[in-house]
């Protein structure tokens, strides 16, 4: 566990990589990266572009057991020019990872984190957008627009409990559980028939 009672400030960025196309084998992969970081910065071999307060999360809590939870990612200050290439676009289902990154606050240089293996930067939401929305904002004064975007994520944990359970009833899946089982033989043969429940005889 990450341990950061040993330092007396500490100066923390959120990095978000969306790969757009990660449900769809049709669309070729492709990585949105930016940060609220003041300069460009790479993680992993990926450059996140710095959007600084342009960008925000909510918070997410920090436990010892997963929990299903969601995040809301918000960009503003999107020119209206490049409006078109966000509508044609593919973000909904993307895959989403947040990571966090520290800094010493003074010199802006990596604060290696205790306990985290000499790396300062931790993984602190991994999950998929489920829904994009796309605000515009008028300004009369200078007659143009500016846009927000809002992205939806749910976790990992959240998509697994939205997930059916249970399985089929029919023969097959039956005895491919339970090889010795008989029980559902006879689901084919009636799959098809009509009962008058409740019909006098």
């Amino acid at each position: 566990m990450i341990d950061l009672s040993s330092l007396a400030t500490v100066a923390t960025s959120l990095f978000v990589k969306i790969t757009i196309g990660a449900d769809d084998s049709s669309i070729v992969d492709d990585d949105l990266l930016f940060s609220d970081h003041d300069r460009a910065y790479t993680i992993a071999g990926d450059t996140y572009v710095p959007l600084g307060t342009l960008m925000a999360a909510t918070t997410t809590s920090a436990e010892l057991r997963p929990s299903p939870g969601e995040v809301n990612i918000t960009i503003s200050g999107i020119p209206n020019a490049r409006l078109q290439n966000i509508i044609n676009t593919r973000i909904k289902g993307s895959d989403v990872v947040i990571y966090r990154a520290f800094f010493d606050p003074v010199t802006g240089a990596n604060l290696p984190i205790p306990g985290n293996g000499g790396s300062n930067v931790v993984k602190r939401f991994e999950g998929r957008v489920i829904t994009v929305s796309i605000q515009e904002e008028w300004d009369t004064v200078t007659a143009s627009s500016s846009i927000t975007i809002q992205f939806n994520c749910a976790s990992v944990v959240a998509l697994m409990a939205n997930k059916f359970s249970g399985r089929k009833t029919n023969p097959v899946d039956q005895q491919a559980l339970f090889p010795t089982d008989t029980s559902m033989s006879d689901v084919p043969a009636l799959a098809n028939s009509n009962f008058n429940w409740g019909a006098p005889q």
